[in-house]
């Protein structure tokens, strides 16, 4: 059995008449006995936290970094001085819509040919012929031998939607009347 100081409230000698610690004299009518106990197991959440704690750090640091990389990479930062989306200006030239290559982009390797445009939201026929689309080079959309017809019809003065896509990518969306 332990006793304890009915003053300072730490464990005394059994055979002690005065506190060894504050010097109180210990009335054993009032000390406080109880039965001896094992030492009190630490406690390891603290330390289960904190291990949590660090490999959530470690895991945020880790997808920050591969974030970092991965725009790094793709070519979403940085200025090379290259647009990385192309640039088309769509206009009118005699009766025929006219779409020209103002800017490269990304993928673009000299030309593109993963290009589609659609008027009134119907493909162009014959884009192919064109080949390889290239910076300052117009295509024309109309009826005549240097444009190409679209849906078989020739375009009626009017208003149209032409939209331009390349590498299945929308660029641009513009209305235009002829």
């Amino acid at each position: 059995m332990v006793r304890y100081c009915q003053s300072c409230g730490r464990a005394a000698p059994n055979d002690a008449v005065l506190c060894p610690y504050c010097g109180v004299h210990i009335d054993y009518s009032r000390s406080h006995i109880i039965p001896d106990q094992k030492p009190p197991e630490k406690d390891n959440s603290k330390i289960v936290l904190i291990v949590v704690l660090v490999v959530i750090v470690l895991i945020a640091v880790t997808i920050a970094i591969a974030a970092t990389v991965y725009v790094y990479v793709s070519g979403m930062l940085g200025s090379d001085g290259i647009s990385h989306s192309p640039d088309v200006l769509v206009s009118e030239t005699n009766n025929k819509i006219s779409i020209r290559l103002v800017q490269e982009g990304t993928g673009y390797n000299g030309g593109y040919t993963n290009f589609e445009i659609l008027i009134n939201g119907e493909p162009v026929d014959d884009l192919s012929e064109v080949g390889s689309w290239t910076v300052g080079e117009s295509i024309l959309v109309g009826r005549g031998a240097t444009g190409y017809e679209v849906g078989g019809t020739s375009l009626m003065p009017g208003e149209y939607i032409v939209t331009v896509v390349i590498s299945n990518t929308i660029i641009s969306t513009d209305e235009i009347e002829i």
